[in-house]
């Protein structure tokens, strides 16, 4: 068995759920290469089990995979003829001991025959009514997984009651499978990968630069065929017009409306498959906080995904040119999208270790500032110009609210006054009485003279050693 890192809580409810609750259902989902086979397997490893995996393939190749499964567990060849005679010796067997029966990668059974579910729903009644063994279900495909049980139609509605919708591995777990990288490259590492246990098993120790052109940039790679293939896999007849939005969005084309001019998808199509890419976490909608804007913006919010059409996609002829080293063609492109990916890290941050009732950031036009004055044109008018703030949030403690402002710096030289300067700047400009905490975000620290004044004057410093959690966060005051 692989390595297994992490997963505390989760192993905790698995545990609870087979020793002390009268129902002992669970759905497992998450999207490919997640970690959800591994988890199940740590689970079982030292429980009585059938552990059933489920083939994209025929009732009849299924059939044969519960009866190797259940062979597996007995020592003895089982060759149930029908899906119902191989669920009533499971059945059988789960009068004489307790066990934990899984059907892992379910959609590919409820998929491929019709009356799959509803074989899963009686087996499932049955079990819980006259034995106290456990039923797990998994699978990959984030949106069917749902379908399955949630929908009031399908046969195993309400039929599990405890749902595990799993997550990317915390870059602390994460460092486990890179024990021997610097945390400038596990940063770059966890911020491009995505905490995909599967993704950072398979660049184990190599170097981020290593990394990127043996197993990402590579087109020959296991990444970036992976990244097309769980598209496939999860949008299923929706593929072409996903990979158009996708291709929208990294273009630039981010608001409903430039999705829409830039795809020429009627509303009612466009509409479908933004829920579906959402539902399936491969898109995410966001607002400007403090001021709500009328077009929200839409987002690739799956990292390997953004990272290919951000980067792969849009740059195949730099790609193909490359000579060996692809990595340094793209370096430049490459180090911008990490400063984004690094400005969600960093709100992730505040959202994990602060008691926040929203997170997000701020977007929209304030004044053009030189040389401390605002900047007018000819006729006498305030110019403006686009500008942002890379964190906002909200934070609640008892009756009082504090308002964190943030700015994020994914560069090689420490951050400095001007960074502190254009964020005073940008908060004082909006509308709103304010309890305002300013919070600096650095990979590579800060000038002496700037701690020395954040230390003065209460603005929390988060350097990278606090952000991949060798240090302790500021605490708030």
């Amino acid at each position: 068995m692989e390595q297994f890192v992490g997963r505390k809580s989760e192993m905790d409810l698995l545990n609870s759920i087979y020793e002390e609750e009268s129902v002992k259902t669970c759905m497992i989902y998450g999207r490919r290469r997640i970690g959800k086979t591994t988890l199940i397997e740590h689970f079982i490893s030292d429980k009585p089990s059938i552990n059933i995996e489920f083939d994209d393939s025929t009732y009849k190749v299924n059939l044969d995979v519960i009866n190797r499964a259940i062979s597996v567990h007995t020592g003895n060849e089982v060759k149930a003829s029908t899906i119902r005679e191989s669920m009533d010796t499971i059945k059988a067997i789960c009068c004489k001991e307790k066990m934990v029966v899984v059907f892992d990668e379910l959609p590919f059974f409820t998929s491929n025959f019709s009356g799959g579910a509803s074989e899963i729903q009686h087996l499932t009644d049955w079990l819980t009514r006259n034995t106290d063994s456990m039923v797990i279900i998994a699978g990959s495909s984030v949106s069917l997984m749902l379908d399955e049980v949630m929908g009031a139609d399908r046969p195993l509605y309400k039929r599990f009651m405890f749902t595990i919708n799993l997550g990317p591995l915390g870059i602390t777990d994460v460092r486990e499978l890179h024990p021997n990288i610097s945390d400038d490259d596990l940063m770059r590492m966890y911020l491009t990968l995505g905490g995909i246990s599967a993704y950072h098993r398979l660049v184990g120790d190599r170097g981020y630069r290593d990394a990127m052109n043996r197993y990402v940039l590579n087109r020959f790679g296991f990444i970036q065929s992976d990244v097309q293939l769980g598209i496939v896999s999860e949008m299923g007849g929706n593929v072409s017009n996903t990979i158009s939005v996708f291709k929208a969005i990294a273009d630039g084309d981010s608001t409903y409306g430039e999705i829409r001019n830039r795809t020429g998808l009627d509303d009612p199509v466009l509409k479908r498959v933004l829920d579906s890419m959402m539902v399936a976490g491969l898109l995410r909608k966001t607002d400007s906080m403090i001021t709500s804007r009328k077009s929200k913006i839409y987002s690739i919010s799956d990292p390997t995904t953004s990272f290919y059409y951000d980067i792969i996609d849009r740059n195949r002829a730099v790609l193909e040119s490359a000579e060996g080293d692809a990595y340094r063609n793209l370096e430049h492109v490459i180090s911008a999208w990490l400063g984004k990916g690094f400005e969600d890290y960093c709100r992730n941050f505040v959202r994990e270790h602060y008691a926040c009732s929203e997170v997000g950031s701020w977007w929209g036009k304030a004044p053009l500032i030189k040389d401390g004055r605002k900047v007018k044109d000819e006729q006498g008018k305030v110019v403006t110009e686009d500008v942002d703030i890379d964190l906002v949030a909200v934070i609640r403690r008892g009756n009082d609210r504090i308002d964190m402002f943030g700015e994020c710096k994914f560069t090689k030289a420490p951050m400095g006054f001007s960074s502190l300067n254009n964020l005073v700047a940008r908060v004082e400009y909006l509308k709103g009485h304010f309890n305002a905490r300013y919070t600096l975000f650095s990979l590579s620290g800060f000038s002496d003279d700037l701690r020395e004044y954040a230390e003065e004057e209460g603005i929390m410093l988060f350097d990278l050693d606090v952000l991949v959690s060798r240090k302790s966060p500021p605490e708030l005051e």
